[in-house]
């Protein structure tokens, strides 16, 4: 069975930004020896050169790119609520997440702290199980 731990749009797995949740991801991951057991997360800027990871378990959203393509695709004229930075953030790794899922085609896709995603990728993966993990008290709902 192929599952994805899908991460938030804050910090990088592995993590060397730091952050609990992605520790916890990280560690699930490696600790865990099944080529079967992927994690998304975001990239950043200063991600390490040297592999110290299994670099073929974490894929990385480049929020950047996916907001360069987004722009190319739909010209200057943009959604207005693609303007607010944080929504915008959002929405590109939502976007990037979800291509990369498409991609490699997990059984089950387990997002982590943002249930905000759970109605869309049901929209988008209407056969998959999709589980939500909250490490901590939900703001949203």
């Amino acid at each position: 069975m192929k599952v994805t731990l899908v991460n938030e749009e804050l910090l990088p797995v592995p993590p060397f930004l730091g952050g609990p949740v992605e520790q916890l991801i990280f560690e699930t991951a490696v600790s865990i020896q099944n080529p079967d057991l992927t994690v998304i997360s975001p990239t950043a800027e200063a991600m390490p050169e040297q592999t110290f990871f299994p670099s073929e378990k974490f894929y990385h959203v480049d929020i950047a790119a996916e907001a360069a393509r987004a722009q190319s695709a739909l010209g200057k004229q943009l959604p207005p609520g693609l303007s607010d930075p944080t929504t915008s953030t959002f929405f590109y790794y939502l976007n990037g997440a979800t291509n990369i899922l498409h991609a490699i085609d997990p059984d089950v896709i387990e997002i982590h702290n943002r249930p905000e995603f759970v109605p869309y990728m049901v929209n988008q993966f209407p056969t998959k199980r999709i589980v939500l993990y909250m490490h901590n008290e939900p703001r949203v709902w």
